[in-house]
């Protein structure tokens, strides 16, 4: 099971690799909750706004919602409106990943997430180049069986500065490993819930 948070090193591969998606031959369970391609609607990023990123001032990484960085932290169970819209979110950013739009996807995250990983990840020499940008502009999105299926979303807890979280628990269809359960942190911009940072959950031993 690939991690359905998608850190620096996934989204680098993004970057500078081609999808690779390995042949299979298991079928994928039609009663699974798998968000399809056509899903992932969100307008993709533009490589002026991911130039304008990468050459801002870099933003300050929040301080850790939970003492334990794999518990959810304390918070306040959200409204229905807000819990639709953050399952939403989360379901864009799978239908992205299964979508395999890389700026698209990169659209689901936030701008400060986007920002730390370009800036960490990129060449400060040349930045994000347009023939970068334009070479990944294609979709490129892997065999059906490969695709990410999202078993469960927890309850969606309000924090205290402003982002809400949850445990979501997703599974890679292309392997028989346990499901990753990842603790989602999403912050509202504008009318939009998007992706602001991540906690893997180990599997137990």
């Amino acid at each position: 099971m690939r991690r359905i948070a998608i850190l620096g090193s996934l989204l680098l591969s993004l970057l500078v690799l081609p999808a690779v998606a390995a042949a299979q031959d298991a079928t994928p369970d039609p009663s699974l909750d798998v968000p399809a391609p056509e899903e992932c609607t969100v307008a993709p990023r533009t490589v002026g706004e991911l130039q304008t990123l990468f050459a801002a001032p870099a933003s300050p990484i929040p301080a850790p919602a939970s003492p334990t960085p794999v518990a959810l932290p304390t918070g306040t169970p959200v409204d229905p409106a807000t819990a639709e819209a953050v399952t939403a979110a989360i379901r864009q950013l799978i239908a992205c990943l299964n979508a395999g739009d890389y700026w698209r996807l990169l659209a689901t995250y936030s701008d400060r997430y986007v920002q730390i990983f370009l800036q960490a990840y990129i060449d400060p020499a040349t930045g994000l180049t347009q023939e970068t940008f334009d070479a990944y502009s294609t979709p490129n999105p892997p065999q059906p069986e490969r695709h990410t299926a999202l078993l469960e979303i927890g309850e969606i807890l309000s924090l205290p500065d402003g982002r809400v979280a949850a445990v979501v628990i997703a599974d890679d269809l292309g392997d028989d490993l346990a499901p990753a359960q990842t603790i989602f942190y999403l912050v509202k911009n504008g009318d939009r819930w998007q992706i602001d940072d991540f906690a893997y959950i180990p599997r137990e031993s």
